[in-house]
């Protein structure tokens, strides 16, 4: 009989970062183990022979949100009787805890400066401390820390932040597992697969299209990105996959003369056609854990160019990546110096994938029934 696991997460669904991963887990897993999914939400249909187990969201603002998950899946989890569970969200204990984000304090900081300086700044952070829901996520981090059996990171730059934040981790192993895109997706388009997607999003064969991909613009630096733009040739046009409503966004291209040159596509459900039509991608995000765009645009041979702030910049040469986000001047150097070059770093061979994780899980489920034994 194959031991039962539970993953918890939030929601479950093919887009968005943990939710995707979440998904492709226990697709990967159902295999060798019973998966199930304890999530708030779910998000069309999940993986075939996977069950989920629907955790509701009674609760209602981000603290509620917060409280409700922690506690619902808690109880789902010792009611469950799992032979190993993995955490992958705000949650208080498990025997693996996948740490995909930096500190709540770190992530200010560091993303502080997308919201510019003086007063909007100030009013962000105020914001932000007067969020119960930020505090309480605070809470919850420090809690899952000590609750867990096995630390993973998706990334070198997440490692180290943790370990920054919080002292007590400087002497624990904490394995770095980076996502892997799925190359029978995402591969170097033909030139007829190139042609058509490019005749998709009306691209005219003279443009030079660089891709973003963002659902917070500010947070992934677009504003700074559509800025650049006037410090390289005419025939450079920037197209915006995602994000909830571009009004400011426009307007800021407006203000600077660039509004013909930026196209916002909302959400994009096809990004391989999206990559496939593009001459590079760039990511100028303030953080970001370990951005699966980075990995899914140089699987597709793009060059790809990111910030020192996102995990899978480690993946990048360094001429590749962006110091500051803020200056739209070193974006559009970065850009120019890299635009037709294979920006991909040949000697970052990490782990990687979903294969880690199920023997991760293996070990656990091994050395829990040696301890059982009489």
């Amino acid at each position: 009989m194959k031991p039962r696991i539970a993953l918890m997460a939030p929601r479950l669904g093919r887009y968005g970062g943990m939710e995707g991963f979440t998904w492709r887990l226990a697709e990967y897993l159902r295999d060798e183990f019973v998966v199930h999914v304890l999530c708030m939400q779910q998000d069309g249909r999940a993986p075939e022979g996977v069950q989920v187990v629907r955790l509701g969201r009674p609760l209602p603002g981000r603290a509620g949100k917060i409280l409700w998950f922690a506690l619902a899946a808690e109880w789902a989890r010792r009611t469950g009787r799992y032979a190993a569970t993995i955490g992958m969200g705000t949650t208080l204990f498990q025997d693996v805890l996948r740490i995909s984000g930096a500190p709540t304090r770190r992530f200010w900081e560091l993303t502080a400066p997308a919201y510019g300086h003086g007063w909007p700044r100030h009013a962000k952070m105020l914001r932000r401390w007067a969020n119960p829901g930020h505090l309480l996520a605070m809470a919850v981090e420090r809690l899952q820390l000590s609750g867990s059996r096995i630390l993973v990171a998706n990334s070198h730059l997440v490692r180290d932040l943790m370990r920054e934040s919080f002292p007590q981790l400087q002497n624990r192993p904490i394995p770095v597992i980076y996502n892997a895109p799925d190359t029978s997706r995402f591969a170097p388009p033909s030139p007829q697969a190139r042609s058509r997607a490019r005749s998709l999003w009306n691209i005219p064969p003279d443009c030079i299209a660089l891709g973003t991909a963002a659902t917070n613009f500010r947070l992934k630096g677009i504003f700074p990105l559509i800025e650049s733009l006037r410090h390289l040739p005419k025939a450079v046009h920037l197209w915006v996959a995602g994000g909830r409503s571009p009004h400011q966004a426009l307007a800021h291209a407006r203000r600077h003369g660039l509004e013909n040159r930026v196209h916002f596509l909302g959400r994009v459900d096809d990004m391989p056609v999206f990559y496939a039509a593009l001459d590079g991608f760039v990511l100028n995000t303030f953080y970001d854990a370990c951005a699966n765009a980075v990995l899914e645009a140089l699987a597709t041979g793009l060059c790809t160019i990111s910030t020192r702030w996102n995990g899978s910049s480690a993946f990048l040469a360094p001429e590749a990546i962006i110091k500051d986000p803020a200056d739209p001047m070193q974006v559009a150097r970065a850009i120019a110096a890299n635009l037709g070059k294979s920006t991909q770093r040949p000697d970052f061979r990490p782990a990687m994938g979903l294969a880690p994780y199920r023997d991760l899980l293996g070990g656990l489920i091994q050395q829990n029934t040696r301890d059982t034994l009489p």
